[in-house]
């Protein structure tokens, strides 16, 4: 087996899965997992709205969904390397410095969170950091690549021109900041 989509089971823990080495793709959404530690070779991971709280790191994940989850240090997802696309939305993060070293990742979803410095962030195509507490928008001038940015409901105050030319140059979708 492959795939697994086991998403709104009420499963509580993954036992079992271990045994599972051509797994590399599992759904679970929507449970009660705190502990993925039997999952090791997976590609794509959707583990939304669990009781996760800790990271483990699965080095093969290129897609990793974490959101609606209580993960607030993040620090294990700086061994994923080969992450292109992370939702890390609805968590008490604050902190996303260990998102630096990521080369591949060029999707990231912060929205709902308790972020406050973004200056961390780079090298992306889509960025959606809706509902923080961001004032301080300026480091976004480094993303050149940036296709889509998402800022609504923020504390951003300085949306001065230079700033905004350099966002708005690459940017097809912007929703309202």
């Amino acid at each position: 087996m492959e795939r697994l989509d086991a998403g709104v089971r009420e499963i509580t823990n993954l036992s079992g899965l271990e045994h599972c080495t051509s797994l590399t793709f599992l759904g679970i959404s929507q449970n009660h997992i705190s502990d993925i530690s039997p999952l090791t070779n997976l590609t794509y991971l959707d583990f939304g709205d669990n009781k996760l709280s800790n990271v483990s790191p699965l080095a093969n994940l290129t897609t990793l969904y974490l959101h609606d989850n209580q993960i607030s240090d993040i620090s294990a997802v700086a061994n994923l390397t080969n992450l292109t696309k992370l939702d890390l939305s609805s968590n008490p993060i604050t902190d996303v410095s260990p998102l630096a070293n990521l080369p591949s990742l060029a999707e990231l979803y912060l929205g709902n969170n308790q972020l406050t410095d973004i200056s961390d962030i780079s090298s992306l195509t889509t960025l959606l950091l809706s509902n923080n507490q961001i004032s301080d928008v300026s480091s976004l001038a480094k993303l050149t690549s940036l296709k889509e940015l998402w800022l609504q409901n923020n504390q951003i105050s300085d949306i001065s021109p230079p700033i905004m030319r350099i966002l708005f140059y690459n940017i097809i979708y912007i929703l309202k900041i």
